[in-house]
């Protein structure tokens, strides 16, 4: 994830594993990001390419289901970031 983003982006990220019944186990230096789903993501510029603040909630890839694909869509997951100064909701 921090590949995507330049070095003057702020970069927040939330494992919201708990939402889909698992612990949180994120840990910025393991090195595989694509074991990980972002499923909500914020940023104070509406390009995240930008300098300033992103935000980003993570679970396992593995355990994005139908189900959870569907409440992605819907939204459900808006609130799995804080946004607070990042109005840009992606």
């Amino acid at each position: 994830m921090t590949g995507a983003v330049g070095d003057e982006v702020q970069l927040l990220i939330q494992d919201a594993s708990p939402r889909v019944g698992l612990a949180a186990s994120y840990a910025f230096d393991h090195g595989d990001d694509s074991a990980w789903t972002i499923v909500a993501i914020c940023s104070s510029e509406s390009n995240v390419l930008e300098p300033g603040s992103v935000e980003v909630a993570v679970v396992p890839s593995a355990s994005v289901t139908a189900e959870v694909e569907g409440e992605l869509r819907a939204g459900d997951w808006a609130d799995a970031t804080d946004c607070d100064g990042r109005p840009h909701r992606g």
